[in-house]
């Protein structure tokens, strides 16, 4: 898959590390789904591995005992911490 400028600007933020489990990222999340208005910007994406994102999605992985709901919620809360009280999901770049 190729990647663009901003792909890989995400995925160095993260240090090409998953957001919720520090193993090399493969794929990326959006925070806030794009049918719920989530944009492609910065501050809403985040760098995780394919299992995680499979769990994100709500696909049960093998091995991996962390819920949906508590992997949306860590992504949700590293994304709020890395921009302050300037992040919004639903807004342009911070």
């Amino acid at each position: 898959m190729r990647r663009n400028y901003q792909q890989w600007h995400i995925f160095e933020r993260d240090s090409y590390t998953c957001v919720l489990c520090r193993r090399a990222a493969t794929d990326l999340h959006h925070v806030v789904h794009r049918s719920q208005g989530g944009t492609n910007y910065p501050n809403n994406l985040v760098a995780v591995c394919r299992s995680h994102h499979m769990v994100l999605h709500g696909q049960p992985v093998h091995g991996i005992e962390l819920s949906t709901e508590e992997a949306r919620q860590t992504v949700f809360e590293y994304v709020a911490d890395y921009y302050g009280d300037s992040w919004d999901a639903w807004a342009g770049e911070s």
